[in-house]
């Protein structure tokens, strides 16, 4: 597997939204499974928003959808200071 080159001016423009989503991957407390895999594939993968010749504003909608994806949706039937979100 071979890696395309990195889109350095879009990598460096959601730096903080990018260092956001390390951060919460980071964290102790739990996360949804979509969220952990858009993450994984944003940077595994060679035609990922992160290499050049990606979609202008595609890498912006994936770290903020990888972002809202690590949020676990409520939990059914809980109350409501139990049901979410993880903080």
């Amino acid at each position: 597997m071979g890696f395309a080159p990195l889109a350095r001016g879009e990598t460096l423009a959601e730096i903080d939204a990018l260092m956001d989503l390390a951060h919460r991957l980071e964290a102790a407390r739990p996360v949804d499974a979509m969220g952990v895999a858009l993450a994984k594939q944003l940077v595994s993968d060679a035609n990922s928003p992160l290499a050049v010749g990606a979609e202008p504003g595609t890498l912006h909608a994936v770290v903020r959808l990888a972002t809202v994806g690590l949020d676990l949706p409520p939990r059914l039937g809980a109350p409501p200071e139990e049901a979410g979100p993880w903080e």
